[in-house]
């Protein structure tokens, strides 16, 4: 995963009066904490920037490379939390959490389901995924941006599980015996007649019986007549 640059401004002023005058001039409230700091720090991020790095990695969450405006102060950290607004979507507040770059990293990294199953497209089976992302550990120089796995060839009943990830230099800290996704049979139930329609059928059935006796029944009378 590449490092995004992206850079910060001091904030000396909290609340929510601040984060909305804040947000008005452009930027988006923010804090960053760990890395054995004593206390959060608040920042400004430029809201345009930090949008574009979002949208450029689809939603999962990037390192950042953070340099202070003005001054050499810098760090890497990534983010943990984003506040956003329910219907606008705009980003409220946003926390980060700094990485110390000598030590592993437990992050959750996407899953990106690929592949064009011959059993799916001929309706004979459906994918059932179980896991959309998994647990790993790392450099954060060596984290990935998701983990790619195809269900191409799988054949039906068939499973892919944890154990058949292999990512180069990270550890998965998910149980082996997970299952990512698998391959169902598509059965296809037939459609069941309303016990109310049969009830209508059966009675159309009977009302054309005695409809039938009746007919024999005058024909019946008529050869009486005859005979008298």
């Amino acid at each position: 995963m590449g490092l995004i640059d992206l850079k910060m401004y001091p904030r000396s002023t909290t609340g929510k009066n601040a984060n909305r005058r804040t947000r008005l001039t452009g930027r988006t409230p923010a804090i960053i904490y760990g890395n054995e700091r004593t206390e959060s720090v608040t920042v400004e991020l430029d809201t345009k920037e930090f949008t574009d790095a979002m949208n450029a990695f689809g939603g999962q969450y990037p390192l950042f490379n953070l340099s202070m405006d003005g001054t050499e102060e810098s760090c890497v950290a990534v983010l943990r939390e984003m506040q956003k607004h329910p219907v606008s979507d705009v980003v409220f507040h946003c926390d980060l959490f700094e990485i110390p770059l000598g030590k592993p990293l437990k992050m959750d990294v996407a899953l990106n389901i690929t592949g064009r199953n011959k059993h799916v497209r001929s309706g004979d089976a459906v994918l059932d995924v179980i896991l959309r992302s998994i647990e790993v550990e790392c450099l954060p120089r060596h984290l990935p941006d998701n983990v790619e796995v195809s269900f191409e060839d799988l054949e039906v009943g068939e499973t892919i599980l944890i154990s058949d990830l292999e990512i180069e230099n990270v550890e998965i800290l998910n149980d082996p015996e997970d299952i990512i996704l698998k391959l169902n049979v598509n059965i296809i139930e037939e459609e069941e007649v309303p016990e109310d329609e049969e009830g209508d059928e059966a009675a159309e059935g009977e009302g054309e019986e005695g409809s039938d006796g009746e007919k024999s029944d005058d024909s019946g009378d008529s050869d009486k007549k005859d005979d008298s």
